[in-house]
Formats: structure tokens, C-alpha cells, sequence
């Protein structure tokens, strides 16, 4: 048996199988929504199965309507919207936060257009590509479905223009998926159906049937012969995400090993599912094995008369090519059988998202100014098609922000939305050619990196703020306010006009006072640097650091702290650390960089550059430096337990041994200080040297990251990479930083999911098998697409864990290490799937305690009956 895939029989939720159509009506329908596209407003009708369904005007403000002359269609096809004014298109449906929908697009080109050119156009779920829309020609009637997960309380569909033909859509359909908990959606994984195939069937199944309004489409293929019952299947068997009754009460029983082949796209992982149910009388039984590629996949499956099972993978899998049999085993009295099954495309959703601040604050100006542009779903994302108007920074992918802003020539009336305000990642704004009128808000020149002001031909009043004035003259702002009649252009703002001369002092004044602001600059900062050299006295040391402030030292320090730098606590290429305590006894780690050559130059800089602009509870805390007389020197808290790769290793006593739930809360934690640098630095910062030997532990266990010399930060705004020579370590780098020299945050994402690796094993990177050095990737990966966690687990831990937590934890691990990085989680996803695997561990341990002492009490009761009765035969007794 393959280990990756897992056999059903029982979700303790019982299905009674009514076959009252009325009663499946008033239950199934509840939480659908059903949209003709192209329907004239208010207009709603029944539709061929007796559902409801209403126009879309409610959904979407903006596309052209179009009746299509083939009145034999069925009716979701005869009438479309298409949309030729704008890049993307977005219809808002309303869901239930935290529920999975199955969404269901429908199209038929129809040459509504007369140009008897099929369109094709991208289709989005929210910011994620659900599928390209291809139609072959015009009477193609082309349906794909999603299952995905409501994140917020409104869904999006959008359809983006590729260039390649007009976007339209003829129907959208939304189904809560409540209780079809065997469909592994959440916020990190959605589901397009690739095939949904009813084996024994000879006509399409969905609603009322099924009902969740799955289609079962009939199989072309002959592949044995039809057999069906209407015996009930086992009730206790039947999970709600099980095919309905009339697809399970029919199969195809073969004499020969039946085939089921598909091609999917090279560069996509697929889930499948396939159901069985014995339908033939009790004169035998049935006994199977499924084949993948000539290899066996699953089995043996033992199947008696009305047993039901469904058979499926358990992670995303990715093959050239799928070919499977089900076959008959030797012993089995009859041959192979299937009644159905599915196959679907795995989609793993980015988890990004415009900054919700700026989203609030856009969305409050465009009600503010009651703007009717096509502004729906994200503002920024997909990255090709933002918002009309705006452009965004993608410095995070994951939380991109609005950095400029156009709403020139729009009609807009009232005074400067203070809402704007919000928008702090704001680069340019043009209000200008508009009527907003009142007073020049100071609040514009508290926006920091707002380097283009354009409010030119409104009716503004009042005067200029100074801030703006200065940052003006200084050339940080390009500000433009010509054509608004009253406004002044001086600060105090006269009734009467200024005379030429004074304007002129004025101006005069303005040049020669920026020549001694940024000569009262220069001269600040040198101060500030020679004052930085003189901080010796050790109660400014000591106040400087409850502060949070870095300190410098001198080499005399040093030595001092060091005791002449007697004790070694570690080494690194270019680096040895030494044992020390400063005055007020606090213990620290000093750094002494031994690089001779520019190298170690370099990483000392970058390494004193960033710890100066870190702070996080699990990044390792920078105390000070030294780098006096070319001696490159950092102090840093110390760290007592060492780092992780020593408290992995076979050399660790066992009372220090790490148990389960301690490397999880490690995980935890270095996953937090990556997603600090990631998310929470401005620009990113990328490690670019995450391992175990770089996560330090305190006394109390407390994991944080250390070691900055090979950080890099994003400083480009067009860019959301960096093109840098390798460098790491083996074994942790990233294959397609390896290949690409392209280092994005992504590459911190494949070294933890090693590191995850090794926390599950207890192994290091890189293994040694007898002559050969093997990836500890390579040795896990085998084992657990087999189904066989529990063998790669750290021997060590002696089978104390909750299994499913090391199950959550490999399957982010596998998921961290994919050979692309588009497809690896961000480290926000990841930290979330930790906090799952922490919830597991202390659920399974708070159930082995209850059990624990259930078992001491009864052992209690036991000893205390058993001394009863010692005490009723003991002579003294009688």
C-alpha cells in the first residue's frame, strides 16, 4: 500500500439516502447561487433541473449584454456579457467566510460578434489563475469548475484580457460544499475539476441527485459490463462527499483490467479520486489492486456486497503521464470493478493580498468621490491588471501596496479626502483637472516617499503648508499647483498682493535657507558619527542598550569583555566566536571576523547595516560592534543551548534531546522571524543562509536566527528579485537559485523547508550513506510518498508525537522544497500550517494525559479491590 493515499470507510457522519426530491430541493438549494450572464436586470427564471436563477447586473457595474439568436441552447447559454473597455472584469459574489464553495463557469462563444473569431482570456478566482479560457469554436459549450475557500465575505470571479479575443461569460454558479469535508480545500489549496466520471452511467447526473450540483458526466469508454442495484449501500460508509446513490448503485464489472488514462499539463499536480461499491450479490468477493504506470499504486481493496470506498491521493501528484488499470487480484472470485471517479488539478493559492490599510483607504475615496471607475476585487493583484489608475509596489508579493494614484480630469468635487492619508506607500498622486476646492491638507506632506504632488487646475484656497514648501525646495517633491485661482503661493497667505521685490526676497530667502538646511545636515551628521565613537562610559552603554540602541566599544572593551578572549563558543569561515560578559553581568556572544580578504569585509558591513535596522523576539539581539583599527567585531546576547544543528546530532545527551513538541515550537519560531523579514522590513530582507546552524536557542528553548553576513534586501522597485552569485550552503540553496542566480524570498522558503526536514529526521542536510552523500530530501521523500512517515521519524523520538502533526509538518516541507518557487507557500501560510501542527501535538497530548490517568485510576480501584480481598482471607480477618 502507498502511503501518500488514503482509503475512506467511515467519516462518522451518517447520509440517509432519501429519494424525495422535494425534500433534496429545500436542502441542497439552500446557499446556491445561480447567475445568467447577459440577463436583463431583475429578470430570474427556473432552470431545466428547477432552480432558480437571476441576472448579473447585481454583480458586476460594467460589460454589454447580448442575446444570442439559438433559442435550442440551454438557457444559462443563451444570453452572455462581454466586456471590451476594460482589462479585468469582476463579478463580487457574496459567501460565508471560512466555508469552501464549488464555483462553476460556463461560456459559448456563439459568434455573438460577427467575427467568427473565438476568444481566448484568463479566468481568476480572487488574485489566483484559475484557468485560460480557450473556446475552438463558436458552438462550443465550454464549462470549468473550482473548488475553493471563501477567505473574506465576498468572492471574486474576474476575467482578464490576454490580448487574444474580448473576455464574456454566459453563467456563474456558486455551491456550498457544507459537509463534503473529504474535498481537501482550504485557504492554501484550491481544486479545478479536470474530469468527473460516472463509470456505470448512461446519462449526465447532477442536481437533485447529487446535492451539491456536481455533474457526473456518463463514460464514453466500454470497458466491461454495466451493472447496477437498488439495494441501499451501507449507510455507515457513506461520507456526504461520496457521489450520490445513482452514481454509486451503477459500475462497470470487467472481465479484464479496466483502464482509466489522462494527460495533464507538464508543470501541474493533479488529485484523484476513485469510488467503488460492491453491487453484486453475496456469492464471493471481490479483491483489487490499483495500477499507476505499470506500478502498483494502492491495494489490496477488499470489497464485499454493499461496501463503498473511496480511494485517493493524499498529497498532489505530478507525472508526464497518467495511466492507471484497476485490476483483479489472484484469489478475487470476481474481476475488477468501478463505479466512479474524479480528477482534479491542484491550484495552490498565493495567500496575497493588497494591504488591507490600503484597500479601506481606496475604497473609502472611491465612496468619498463617488468614483464609477471598474474598481472591483483586489486593487493590485493579479499583477498585470491592477486597478484603472493606480500602479502598486511589490516589493512583498504577498501584501502589495498602492504607490501612485491618477484620478486626474475625473469630475471630482469636495476638498482632499483625508483618506488619503492612509495610502503611506504613496510615490505620485494627480488629483488635477478636477473641482475639489478648500484648503491644501498638511497631512500630504507627513506621506513619506510621495515624490509627486499634481493638483494643479482645481479650486484649492488658503496657502501652501510649509512641510510641503520645504520638501519642494529641497527637490524632494515635484509639486505642482498652478491654475487654482486662491491659493496663495507664500505661507502666511496676505490679503493684500506682495510687491515684486518682496516676492523676490522671498524667493531668495527660500534658495539661500535650503543651501544652510542641507549644510546644518552635513554638519549633523558628522557630529553624530564622532559622537558614535565616544560612547565608552559604561552607564551610557548600559542606558543605551535598555533602549534598544546600538552600542560601539572599543578593542580595549573587548578584550575586557572577553577576558583576553579566552573561551571559543564557536566557528565559521570567516569568523570566530568567543565567550563574554559585560560590566553589568549580562553574558554575550562576541564575533570576531577573521576574513582577510574583501569577503569578510563585506559581510561584516552588510551584517552591521541590517542587525541595525532588525528587531524581533526570534532574531538573535544585536548588541553592539567594534571596528576599531581594521578589527572587524559583533556582539550579540548569547545564546546558551547553541544552535540547532548540534541539539539534532547524535553527539547531544539524551536528557537534552529535543522532544517532538519542542522542535515544532522551534519551527514556529524561526518561521516567524523569517516572515518578519519578509513581511514586516521595508525594503525585504532575504537570509539567503537559513540552517540549523544558524538557529540559536536560549536556555528556555527559545529559537531565533542568526547570522545576517549573507542578507540582501530588495531595493529595487521594479524588481521582485535579486540577481546575485551564489551563495549559501550545500544542502540548503535553492535549485532554482542554483540555475537562475535569481535569489527572492522564496529561496529562504526551500533552506526551512530543510531545515523542517531535518527536525522530522533528526538528520543533518546531507547524509552519509556509505560512500555516497545523499539530501536528506532524497532520503525522506521516498518514504513518505509511500505512505511511511512514521520510518523517517527521528528514531530518537520513540513514537512520542501525534502523527498527523508530523504529517502536517512533512506536507509543508514538501511543499517548502517544490522545484519551483511560484508554487512554495509564503512564509505567512507556513507559519499558519505550524500553528495547525502545535494545535495537533497539544490536542494528542492532552488526550494520552486523560488516558494516562483514566488508566492510573483503574489501576488504583483495581489494587485497592484486590486488597479487599487479601484482607477478607487473611486470618486476623475472621
Amino acid at each position: 500500500m502507498l502511503p501518500m493515499f488514503m482509503m475512506i470507510n467511515s467519516f462518522g457522519i451518517f447520509l440517509l439516502l432519501c429519494h424525495s426530491s422535494t425534500l433534496l430541493l429545500a436542502t441542497a438549494q439552500k446557499g446556491f447561487l445561480n447567475i445568467d450572464c447577459g440577463l436583463p436586470a431583475n429578470s430570474t427564471y427556473k432552470s431545466e433541473i428547477n432552480l432558480d436563477y437571476v441576472a448579473d447586473s447585481k454583480f458586476i457595474n460594467n460589460g454589454i449584454i447580448k442575446q444570442l439568436p439559438n433559442i435550442n441552447l440551454p438557457k444559462i447559454y443563451q444570453t452572455l456579457r462581454y466586456f471590451p473597455d476594460h482589462k479585468r472584469n469582476c463579478y463580487g459574489l457574496p459567501v460565508t467566510q471560512g466555508t469552501n464553495y464549488l464555483v462553476r463557469a460556463s461560456f459559448i462563444y456563439g459568434n455573438y460578434d460577427g467575427s467568427n473569431m473565438s476568444p481566448s482570456f484568463k479566468l481568476y478566482l480572487g488574485v489566483d489563475l484559475w484557468e485560460t479560457v480557450t473556446l475552438q469554436n463558436a458552438t462550443q459549450m465550454y464549462r470549468t469548475e473550482i473548488f475553493g475557500s471563501a477567505v473574506t465575505g465576498n468572492m471574486s470571479v474576474c476575467l482578464v484580457n490576454t490580448s487574444t479575443g474580448v473576455p464574456f461569460i454566459s453563467g456563474l454558479e456558486l455551491r456550498p460544499l457544507t459537509g463534503a469535508d473529504g474535498y481537501k480545500v482550504n485557504a492554501t489549496s484550491s481544486l479545478v475539476t479536470f474530469q468527473r466520471i460516472d463509470v456505470g452511467g448512461r446519462e449526465p447526473v447532477r442536481y437533485p441527485d447529487d446535492k451539491f450540483d456536481r455533474i457526473w458526466s456518463p463514460d464514453s469508454a466500454k470497458n466491461g459490463t454495466r451493472i447496477s442495484t437498488n439495494m441501499a449501500l451501507k449507510p455507515e460508509l457513506y461520507p456526504r462527499f461520496y457521489p450520490p446513490f445513482t452514481v454509486m448503485r451503477t459500475a462497470v464489472n470487467s472481465s479484464s483490467p479496466i483502464p482509466i488514462t489522462f494527460s495533464g499539463k507538464p508543470d501541474d499536480s493533479y488529485h484523484w479520486v476513485f469510488y467503488f461499491a460492491e453491487v453484486l450479490p453475496p456469492t464471493g468477493h471481490r479483491n483489487l489492486t490499483i495500477k499507476l504506470n505499470g506500478d502498483d499504486w494502492y491495494g489490496p481493496i477488499a470489497l464485499e456486497y454493499r461496501d463503498i470506498m473511496a480511494i485517493f491521493t493524499k498529497l498532489p501528484q505530478q507525472y508526464s503521464q497518467y495511466s492507471f488499470t484497476v485490476e483483479a487480484n489472484n484469489g478475487s472470485d470476481y474481476g475488477p470493478i468501478l463505479n466512479a471517479y474524479e480528477v482534479f488539478r491542484f491550484v495552490h493559492p498565493s495567500g496575497a493580498a493588497t494591504l488591507p490599510q490600503d484597500v479601506a483607504a481606496i475604497k473609502a475615496v472611491k465612496d468619498y468621490y463617488k468614483i464609477e471607475k471598474n474598481w472591483n476585487a483586489d486593487p493590485c493583484l493579479p499583477t498585470d491588471a491592477p486597478w484603472e489608475g493606480l500602479s502598486c509596489n511589490f516589493d512583498n508579493p504577498s501584501s502589495p501596496r498602492i504607490e501612485s494614484l491618477d484620478l486626474s480630469n475625473g469630475g471630482l468635487s469636495g476638498a482632499v479626502a483625508s483618506y488619503l492619508s492612509q495610502l503611506t506607500a504613496l510615490r505620485a498622486l494627480n488629483l488635477s483637472g478636477n473641482r475639489i476646492e478648500g484648503l491644501l491638507p498638511s497631512f500630504l506632506e507627513n506621506l513619506p516617499y510621495l515624490s509627486l504632488l499634481d493638483l494643479s487646475s482645481n479650486n484649492l484656497s488658503g496657502s501652501i503648508p510649509s512641510g510641503l514648501q520645504q520638501k519642494a525646495a529641497n527637490g524632494e517633491l515635484t509639486l505642482r499647483i498652478g491654475n487654482n485661482p486662491h491659493l496663495c503661493q507664500q505661507d502666511p497667505c496676505y490679503q493684500g498682493k506682495a510687491s515684486s521685490k518682496k516676492r523676490n526676497r522671498i524667493l531668495t530667502f527660500s534658495v539661500v535657507s535650503s543651501s544652510v538646511v542641507a549644510a546644518i545636515v552635513v554638519l549633523l551628521v558628522f557630529i553624530t558619527i564622532n559622537s558614535k565613537r565616544k560612547l565608552q562610559d559604561n552607564n551610557q552603554e548600559r542606558n543605551s542598550r535598555a533602549s534598544g540602541k546600538i552600542c560601539t566599544f572599543t578593542y580595549d572593551e573587548v578584550v575586557e569583555i572577553t577576558n583576553n578572549f579566552e573561551r571559543v563558543i564557536g566557528k565559521g569561515g570567516s569568523c570566530t566566536v568567543f565567550y563574554g560578559q559585560l560590566r553589568d553581568g549580562q553574558e554575550v556572544a562576541v564575533k570576531l571576523m577573521t576574513g582577510r580578504f574583501s569577503q569578510g569585509i563585506k559581510e561584516y558591513t552588510a551584517e552591521v547595516e541590517l542587525l541595525m535596522k532588525v528587531h524581533h523576539k526570534c532574531l538573535v539581539s544585536f548588541i553592539g560592534f567594534c571596528d576599531e583599527d581594521q578589527k572587524m567585531i559583533l556582539i550579540y546576547e548569547y545564546m546558551k543551548k547553541g544552535d540547532l544543528q548540534v541539539l539534532l546530532s547524535d553527539e547531544i545527551e539524551t536528557s537534552d534531546m529535543l522532544n517532538w513538541r519542542q522542535r515544532l515550537q522551534i519551527a514556529h519560531s524561526v518561521a516567524t522571524g523569517l516572515e518578519y523579514l519578509h513581511n514586516g522590513c521595508r525594503p525585504p530582507i532575504i537570509h539567503r543562509d537559513v540552517k540549523t546552524k544558524n538557529i540559536l536557542l536560549n536556555e528556555k528553548l527559545e529559537a531565533k536566527i542568526a547570522d545576517f553576513g549573507l542578507s540582501k534586501m530588495r531595493i529595487t522597485e521594479e524588481t521582485s528579485h535579486i540577481t546575485t552569485v551564489v551563495a549559501g550552503t550545500p544542502g540548503y540553496i535553492d535549485p532554482e537559485y542554483y540555475s537562475k542566480s535569481r535569489l527572492t524570498e522564496k529561496s529562504d522558503v526551500y533552506s526551512f523547508g530543510v531545515v523542517l526536514f531535518e527536525l522530522i529526521t533528526g538528520q543533518n542536510a546531507v547524509l552519509i550513506q556509505g560512500s555516497q552523500r545523499v539530501h536528506n530530501i532524497d532520503f525522506a521523500m521516498p518514504k513518505i510518498m509511500s505512505g511511511d512517515v512514521a520510518s523517517i521519524v527521528d528514531p530518537r523520538l520513540q513514537g512520542q508525537y501525534d502523527v498527523n502533526s508530523v504529517w502536517k509538518v512533512a506536507e509543508t516541507a514538501i511543499s517548502c522544497t517544490a522545484e519551483k518557487g511560484i508554487t512554495r507557500p509564503t512564509m505567512t501560510e507556513i507559519v499558519r500550517e505550524l500553528e495547525e501542527a502545535i494545535d495537533m501535538e497539544t490536542d494528542h497530548q492532552l488526550h494520552s494525559k486523560k488516558q494516562s490517568k483514566e488508566l492510573d485510576s483503574g489501576l488504583l480501584s483495581a489494587g485497592a479491590a484486590l486488597l479487599d480481598m487479601d484482607s477478607l482471607s487473611h486470618p486476623s480477618a475472621r
